[in-house]
């Protein structure tokens, strides 16, 4: 199991638009764990499939999905491009979109983030 924790570059205040702390299973090719994205947790679950684990997968990627657990009406869906250095983990280049039944808003964002430790 290998833990990724990673974040968008801070604003000069210290916020960040995205940063994500996921738990990758090797061996089943499923990853869960949460994503704050502009303060808002959600919990989230998907699969990620390993630069080489088959012929044709020149590059690792990932999809998540999941929701928020205290207003489960607010819901995201992410994709990434992981990037790859030393045998793990140092970024990814991120797409996602959250939903809510609540007030028919959606928000997308596009961006890197990168490894941290926190």
């Amino acid at each position: 199991m290998s833990e990724w924790k990673m974040a968008s570059a801070p604003y000069s205040d210290g916020a960040r638009d995205l940063t994500m702390d996921l738990n990758a299973d090797g061996v089943s090719g499923t990853i869960a764990g949460s994503v704050v994205f502009k303060g808002t947790t959600f919990t989230v679950s998907g699969v990620w499939a390993a630069a080489g684990s088959e012929p044709d997968r020149d590059y690792t990627v990932i999809g998540l999905s999941g929701a928020n657990a205290s207003s489960p009406t607010r819901t995201i869906a992410l994709v990434a491009t992981v990037v790859m250095g030393g045998g793990s983990a140092q970024g990814m280049d991120v797409n996602l979109v959250t939903a809510s039944s609540a007030d028919d808003t959606e928000r997308t964002w596009g961006g890197a983030v990168q490894a941290i430790s926190y």
